[in-house]
């Protein structure tokens, strides 16, 4: 292509300029070729300024092969009831999602992935995620416990109001202490109540007896948005409405309602009973979005991964580090977790150091436990201990590894499967002798 022309009536030269916006550009064997150029101006130069106009090509194609300054992504908002780990991948910044308890999408996906072009700030396939099949089906009282918006559990009287057990952890389903709540009079006013972190849809409850000799038969619900003004339970046909409780002590009844209701507010008020009112019991539902989320997950750690979910109108992120390294600054911390103030819409940490290496914190667990993507191939769905931290614990999803924290100062309890105070298995025996075997394993990342 010739874009010099000589003047035929003088002594100068047109410099046709590029749009260095516009400029083709074709790669062989590591040798960059010109094959599209659009102009945009003339400069008439002087004969012996022809270099100079040759040196103007060549500068505006060497403009065009640097690479574009990054965009931001568009955060990705967690699907509720599910787990969205994101992490930079090849210049892309690539996320997956997956469902709690195996559950998979409404699109029938298992796994749902994401990629953003950091170049323009676009995601390639699509900038939201889809609904998870089943979201609204959690057992609130026990996810509650472990999450720092925990429930409030009151009584119209408890026979053991001054004893060691809270009645929160007495009333729970399948509590480790075999306890159940007892008013101090077996009469018809006697309710026991939730009070949950924000307005939720109630879709069932779990309702059990004190696993000895004594259960609840019948029962009413009752719901309230504010505490102050309650109406019972109704089907669409009967407007107080009776639910058939156990037909023994230590059996789990679950109890579907066919109308949802939307409470922050309920109430369990005992009809007839065997022997003695004793009750233990969950509720079943979600929390109720009305607004857009504040709170966006913040980015991943430059060499680490970022796992960020969605509880009510709360994000939590957790980052981890990979490959044995840790974050740069924490006192060799691999794992860092954050917490989006509803309120304001901003992080405690708005954004994770970067991983570098490190020596890692000899944590003594004493259970089997997780740390690389590669331990998620051969286990089932699930919360395992996680190797890093004891505050922290391991979830696989579909073969794909989260790191998840416990609620401030609790520890993740691998044969139980909660967080608590203290963990029976996360002790001061020493780790055993399979940790350094699985110093030997190879790393293998997410994107399998």
């Amino acid at each position: 292509m010739i874009i010099i022309i000589h003047w035929i009536f003088g002594t100068g030269i047109f410099c046709l300029i590029p749009d260095i916006q516009t400029i083709g550009l074709t790669q062989r064997r590591g040798v960059f070729f010109i094959t599209k150029i659009t102009f945009h101006s003339i400069v008439f130069f002087k004969m012996d300024n022809i270099y100079l106009c040759l040196f103007i090509i060549v500068a505006a194609a060497c403009l065009r092969l640097q690479p574009a300054a990054s965009k931001e992504c568009p955060a990705l908002t967690p699907p509720s009831m599910g787990l969205l780990k994101c992490q930079m991948d090849k210049g892309s910044l690539r996320c997956l999602a997956t469902c709690y308890n195996g559950q998979e999408f409404d699109t029938r996906e298992k796994v749902v992935v994401r990629t953003c072009d950091v170049n323009t700030g676009h995601w390639m396939e699509a900038d939201y995620l889809p609904v998870c099949q089943d979201t609204c089906k959690k057992r609130l009282m026990t996810e509650y416990r472990r999450s720092p918006n925990h429930v409030i559990v009151t009584a119209s009287s408890d026979s053991l109001a001054n004893g060691v057990i809270p009645l929160a952890d007495r009333a729970l389903l399948r509590n480790p202490w075999n306890a159940a709540w007892r008013p101090e009079v077996d009469s018809l006013d006697q309710f026991i109540q939730v009070e949950l972190p924000s307005l939720h849809r109630i879709n069932g409850i779990v309702v059990r007896g004190d696993g000895i000799a004594d259960y609840v038969i019948s029962f009413r619900l009752l719901f309230s948005v504010d505490g102050v003004t309650w109406y019972p339970y109704t089907d669409g046909e009967s407007h107080d409405l009776f639910l058939s409780g156990n037909r023994n002590s230590d059996e789990d009844r679950v109890i579907s309602l066919h109308c949802p209701h939307e409470a922050k507010y309920v109430r369990v008020n005992p009809i007839t009973w065997s022997s003695h009112v004793a009750l233990t019991f969950d509720l079943i539902g979600c929390p109720v979005v009305n607004a857009p989320l504040k709170c966006h997950p913040v980015p991943p750690p430059e060499g680490g991964v970022v796992n960020c979910e969605i509880d009510g109108e709360q994000i939590y992120c957790t980052g981890y580090c990979e490959k044995g390294k840790v974050f740069q600054g924490t006192g060799n911390k691999p794992v860092i977790s954050t917490t989006c103030d509803v309120t304001s819409g901003q992080f405690d940490v708005t954004r994770f150091p970067r991983c570098v290496d490190g020596q890692s914190p000899n944590e003594n667990i004493s259970v089997f436990c997780l740390e690389q993507e590669l331990d998620c191939y051969d286990v089932t769905n699930g919360d395992y201990q996680y190797c890093g931290d004891c505050h922290y614990f391991s979830t696989c999803s579909h073969g794909y590894f989260y790191v998840r924290a416990c609620p401030a100062l609790l520890q993740f309890d691998s044969i139980h499967k909660l967080c608590d105070y203290k963990s029976s298995t996360c002790s001061s025996f020493k780790r055993r002798f399979w940790l350094a075997d699985r110093k030997m394993r190879p790393y293998n990342n997410f994107w399998h």
